[in-house]
């Protein structure tokens, strides 16, 4: 799902193996115009990749396992993280929008392996707080959204490939 800020839109493409790499883009609601976008650092791009605004700040995820928070007007880099090397899982891709809990000030994603993951993040300055951080394996293959409501996380699973039937987990 794009995000959507300030007559802003947000969101990224996605780009098959061996084609030009994806981009992440912002847009003027009003006119379409192009404000800013960015090419992805890994060869595929953004697959189902929705941000979340945070302040100043756009916060996404990419199909090579990295969260970015940029300026949400320019564009440019606050920080880039893998995420398998932050939280120490193994990540075959994200495919999922990162959602924002105001309540603990982390942002939430989860990614195709079935982990559920967490990360403090500050929103005076757009950077990510490595010692506040977790994940936690709920399913076998996931591309869902986390929703974040009364203080506890909804995610879902689907039969994929495989993969046993869908399941819903309260984390």
């Amino acid at each position: 799902m794009p995000g959507f800020d300030d007559s802003r839109i947000y969101f990224g493409a996605w780009c098959s193996t061996g084609s030009a790499p994806g981009k992440y883009c912002c847009l003027n609601a009003e006119n379409g115009t192009t404000m800013w976008e960015r090419s992805s650092s890994n060869s595929h791009g953004y697959h189902w990749a929705g941000a979340v605004v945070i302040g100043d700040y756009l916060v996404y995820d990419d199909e090579g396992g990295n969260l970015i928070s940029v300026d949400k007007l320019t564009g440019a880099t606050i920080e880039d993280r893998n995420v398998t090397a932050l939280l120490g899982i193994p990540i075959s891709s994200i495919r999922s929008s990162v959602s924002h809990s105001a309540e603990s000030d982390r942002v939430l994603l989860t990614v195709q392996d079935g982990y559920v993951c967490a990360l403090g993040f500050n929103a005076d300055d757009g950077t990510f707080d490595n010692g506040d951080k977790w994940a936690a394996k709920f399913s076998d293959r996931s591309t869902s959204t986390p929703a974040v409501c009364g203080g506890k996380i909804y995610v879902g699973s689907g039969a994929y490939m495989g993969a046993p039937a869908g399941t819903a987990a309260i984390v």
